[in-house]
């Protein structure tokens, strides 16, 4: 929508009033500081400025943040950028406005690590390290995700989905 405009028309405040959690007022505002963010006039901002947003900077997934809420340039391999959509979509995210189902799905996204569409040991394991920031060792995770991972007593009970 407004990725190449230095201001947003009419139609784009409409359409992100719409299609996010914020008044007209918030997305001029969210906007005005997303040029301010922007270097040189650029459109984007660049995966490291946007790491260092305040809101991220000791988020222990903020590397997970930015990659679900980036896109790829293609330009050369790893160049990923964040436009003002996806910018907004970020703090539409985590805003208290946002459902208990839009950041379920996010949620999901970010702690999908492989991006396999599951959240599997591999992706249990890259948490962990996330959380306690490399502090367990590796005996330690694995027994931590073995015992996330195994049956539970009310999964005997489920009856087969065959």
């Amino acid at each position: 929508m407004g990725n190449t405009q230095t201001t947003l028309s009419s139609e784009d405040l409409i359409w992100y009033e719409e299609n996010t959690f914020f008044t007209k007022r918030e997305i001029i505002k969210y906007h005005e500081a997303f040029k301010r963010l922007t270097k040189s006039g650029k459109t984007y901002l660049t995966q490291p400025d946007f790491l260092r947003l305040h809101e991220l900077r000791l988020n222990p997934f903020k590397e997970r943040i930015a990659s679900v809420f980036s896109t790829y340039t293609g330009e050369s391999d790893g160049d990923r950028v964040i436009t003002f959509d996806s910018f907004i979509d970020f703090l539409s995210v985590f805003s208290e406005e946002a459902t208990h189902e839009v950041k379920a799905y996010y949620a999901f996204r970010i702690y999908d690590f492989n991006e396999d569409g599951y959240i599997d040991e591999e992706d249990l394991t890259m948490m962990l390290k996330k959380i306690t920031v490399d502090s367990l060792g590796s005996a330690e995770i694995d027994a931590i995700v073995d015992k996330v991972s195994s049956p539970g007593p009310f999964q005997k009970d489920l009856p087969d989905a065959s």
